[in-house]
């Protein structure tokens, strides 16, 4: 796939997910962000969904930026 668009790195990042492979997700999810394009609501809940694994729950596995593009998307909805 020569262009990953948000659609393609959310489908990615919630099959992952899907089947248990959280961490991985959560990299995926890192990666996009430094080389991809803007997560848009999708991908915060996959994002949300990989954090709730109980291993992961120890540390925190999204950064402050990531929390604050969330609340942006999750408004932009809302209105």
């Amino acid at each position: 796939m020569p262009y990953k668009d948000v659609a393609a790195w959310s489908a990615m990042i919630l099959g992952l997910v899907t089947n248990g492979k959280n961490k991985t997700a959560i990299d995926l999810f890192e990666e996009m962000e430094q080389k991809g394009p803007v997560p848009n609501g999708i991908t915060f809940v996959a994002v949300l969904v990989a954090c709730n694994h109980k291993t992961l729950l120890k540390k925190p596995c999204v950064t402050t930026r990531t929390l604050d593009l969330l609340c942006v998307t999750l408004c932009a909805y809302v209105n």
